[in-house]
């Protein structure tokens, strides 16, 4: 499959830089160059937004929760809960601060930052559990935070798409008006030797940014035992077809590991007569919302699925 040449450059830089296989880098090395990447390739914000901090209890502990709003907006604003990606064991409001400032933004909302336990100091399911907290939390006190009681919004990028699925599913998903899943991971079975890899598993195993030994390091990483991969809390697609969700939009990139997974779990979830869509986005690799800042075409995906979920929420 094509790659959007500045993506491609990127890969090719990044394969001249690297360090090696993935088991043989701590994991705080890696949070460091995830956080710095990610940042160095996001967009500047094109406009002002204010930024605030607050922390929620989660029943084991508390955990943080940042809340951004465009300056320039009509109010009361609709509420948009996100969940980060990084394979459960990277990522943070440090490295998502670009890219969460342009969706509250681009999509006329307050965007709520949940900055849920990872892996491998917090195994699965303490990110699922402050999921499901962090938006209970956060829709119970919608009023008192200044923003719209009837419009609510639950996204997450590749782990943090699976974490927003669980939500969704859960009791607090009735109060949720829109699921949005990018690049989702909804199947770690392959990734622990209970299910055989995807095509695209395979046809996009190594060189797109994600490989597919990058998803065994992370289900090893999640998992308390590789048994654990077949809990329709870890792997979605599991119970797919019985699952409760509001209406749905799922952007893939066409050259993914995952995308086989993604383009499996809609159909599952469409023949549940569930209102779900499924958008391929041609040229882009895993994580490609993190890419706006050095690609173009990027850029334009980021604004279509910014303007996708304005119409749905305003």
């Amino acid at each position: 499959m094509s790659v959007d040449p500045a993506i491609a450059a990127m890969l090719a830089q990044a394969k001249s830089r690297s360090a090696g296989s993935i088991w043989d880098v701590s994991i705080e090395t890696m949070r460091t160059g995830y956080r710095e990447r990610y940042r160095e390739r996001s967009a500047v914000p094109c406009a002002a937004v204010n930024r605030r901090s607050i922390t929620v209890e989660t029943g084991s502990g508390t955990i943080p929760v940042v809340i951004y709003t465009p300056e320039e907006a009509r109010r009361p604003l609709p509420l948009m809960v996100y969940f980060h990606g990084g394979g459960f064991v990277l990522g943070d409001d440090a490295a998502y601060e670009r890219q969460t400032s342009n969706l509250a933004i681009g999509c006329e909302c307050a965007v709520a930052f949940v900055e849920y336990r990872k892996a491998p100091e917090f195994k699965f399911p303490t990110a699922v559990d402050d999921a499901i907290s962090a938006t209970r939390h956060l829709a119970r006190r919608r009023r008192e935070l200044g923003f719209d009681e009837g419009r609510l919004v639950v996204i997450g990028d590749s782990a943090g798409a699976n974490l927003a699925i669980n939500v969704a599913s859960s009791e607090i998903g009735g109060k949720v008006d829109l699921l949005c899943l990018l690049y989702p991971v909804v199947d770690l079975r392959p990734y622990v030797g209970l299910e055989t890899p995807s095509t695209s598993d395979t046809t996009f195993s190594t060189g797109y940014g994600l490989d597919f030994d990058h998803m065994r390091f992370f289900a090893h990483q999640y998992l308390p035992n590789s048994m654990a991969a077949t809990d329709v809390r870890a792997s979605p697609i599991v119970g797919a077809r019985s699952l409760r969700q509001p209406p749905t939009l799922v952007f893939s990139a066409r050259n993914d590991v995952l995308f086989d997974q993604a383009k499996e779990f809609v159909g599952l979830v469409q023949s549940g007569s569930l209102d779900i869509q499924h958008i391929v986005l041609e040229g882009m690799i895993h994580n490609f919302m993190g890419h706006v800042g050095i690609s173009s075409i990027a850029s334009d995906y980021f604004k279509q699925i910014c303007h996708s979920l304005y119409a749905r929420i305003h």
